[in-house]
This record gives C-alpha cells, structure tokens and sequence, in this order.
C-alpha cells in the first residue's frame, strides 16, 4: 500500500473519531502533501500539538477557513 493512501485512511479514522490527527515531525512532508493533493489547504490546520514537544503535530479544521468557503460560495 503507497504511503500516500496510508496517510489518507489515517487521517480519515481520526477525524471521524477525533475531529484532529495527530502525528509525528517526521510525517509533515507527507501529511503537507496529503492537504494539498487533496485541496484542504485553507480548511485545515496543521501546528504543533504543544509547545514543549518538538516532534508532535496536529491537522485540525480551520473553522476561519470553512466560514471564508460558505461566504464565497453564498
């Protein structure tokens, strides 16, 4: 199986349970990828899930960015 579609049943099993994925430092090209190819740049945010760790990211939904799509398109 191609890592892309890992990441992409990854983040999927997340977010249906957890609405975020969290990953490792490692993981951010591949998951920076995942949000472009899959055209959720602006709807999704991807930081650091706490400051005193290095190496943990979060994606999260940008409700910035799903409110700026709803008033485009209305």
């Amino acid at each position: 199986m191609s890592e892309a579609l890992k990441i992409t049943e990854r983040v999927l099993k997340a977010f249906k349970y957890y609405r975020c994925f969290v990953f490792e430092k490692h993981e951010l090209p591949v998951v920076k990828d995942f949000v472009v190819k899959s055209e959720l740049t602006g709807l999704v945010l991807i930081k650091k899930a706490d400051p005193r760790y290095e190496d943990i990211y979060i994606l999260t939904a940008s409700l910035k960015g799903f409110e700026q799509e709803c008033v485009s398109k209305s």
